[in-house]
């Protein structure tokens, strides 16, 4: 919550708005376990009215994917998209099985 309240972009709304919800814990969360946030947002870096997942994640350093981002990672939509990858899945394993 100190991060987005010490940030002159965000309005004092979007502020308040982000420290209610639980979006601050989860990039929290994820920073102290080195997890990787899964969310449909996108980074946006002129962005005033609210404070976006993947900004905050940025400014932590955390890892942020997309759902689909995630289903390759984790090889679950199909062998052929997933072999479109240029880079290593980020999941040491996986969760689901």
């Amino acid at each position: 919550m100190k991060w987005s309240f010490g940030q002159d972009q965000f309005l004092d709304a979007a502020k308040a708005e982000f420290a209610s919800k639980a979006d601050a814990w989860l990039v929290a969360y994820a920073k102290v376990t080195g997890h990787v946030v899964v969310t449909e947002e996108v980074f946006a870096p002129n962005i005033k009215k609210q404070i976006e997942i993947p900004n905050a994640c940025r400014a932590f350093s955390v890892p942020c994917i997309n759902t689909f981002e995630m289903l390759r990672d984790l090889g679950g939509i199909g062998e052929q998209v997933a072999a479109t990858r240029s880079e290593p899945a980020r999941f040491g394993h996986n969760p689901f099985t």
